[in-house]
């Protein structure tokens, strides 16, 4: 996953790192209509209940984490695709 740093294009407060990767993963989730929520691990869904997209942010700062979620997509494409 692409970590460079880009500018948020979204409208919410920029309270987080926003990366090339962020994108990607977003898009997807637009083309797919795949829930973002699903892409999280069972402790970071039941976060996302309460706080929103903010569970991803904190989510991928761990950069293992964002390759966990690059896997994830991998898999997705292979089954779906």
């Amino acid at each position: 996953m692409d970590v460079t740093l880009m500018l948020d294009p979204r409208e919410a407060p920029h309270i987080h790192e926003f990366r090339v990767g962020d994108a990607a993963v977003f898009m997807l989730h637009r083309i797919t209509n795949e829930p973002l929520e699903e892409i999280l691990p069972d402790d970071v869904k039941k976060q996302w209940e309460t706080r929103g997209i903010y569970a991803y942010f904190t989510y991928v700062e761990k950069r293992k984490n964002r390759e966990k979620i690059q896997l994830w997509w991998k898999d997705w494409m292979k089954e779906n695709l």
